[in-house]
């Protein structure tokens, strides 16, 4: 069972905080964050919510939606699509270089989409462990780092 937790912007003072999510309707920004420091309440940034994966980088960094990540020099963004997280690239996948990557008498199982790998297809072909992505780098965020995608 994976912890579920997410992350968000506040808006007063910019700082990154981590909690449960509650949505308050009668707000203009009805995103609400508990348990950060003392299991205070903070106002986030709705555009800067992001939830995380259950996955941790080979850094040991929890990964989040919304995160710029690196897989084999390729950079993308974690989204939730098709009802798994996974990373939306701006370029199409090489599957050729994704394919030369893979572990000893290992077979690719992709589903060759062509900007979008899930997380557990990364996970599965490559023999991770320990929900630990061993090929997969967090590099920043796409609310703070936007630069770091390419074009």
């Amino acid at each position: 069972m994976r912890e579920i937790l997410f992350r968000g912007k506040r808006f007063d003072s910019g700082e990154w905080v981590y909690g449960t999510m509650y949505k308050i309707a009668i707000d203009l920004n009805p995103f609400i964050l508990t348990g950060g420091k003392r299991g205070c309440s903070y106002q986030v940034d709705g555009e800067t919510v992001g939830q995380y994966t259950g996955l941790i980088d080979k850094n040991g960094v929890k990964i989040f939606e919304g995160d710029i990540v690196d897989l084999f020099g390729m950079k993308g963004k974690v989204v939730q699509e098709c009802g798994a997280f996974g990373i939306a690239f701006m370029k199409t996948i090489d599957y050729d270089l994704l394919e030369s990557k893979m572990p000893f008498n290992n077979s690719a199982n992709f589903c060759f989409n062509d900007n979008f790998i899930s997380l557990w297809e990364v996970f599965w072909n490559y023999e991770q462990g320990d929900n630990t992505l061993y090929y997969v780098e967090v590099i920043g965020n796409a609310n703070g780092n936007p630069e770091l995608l390419e074009k």
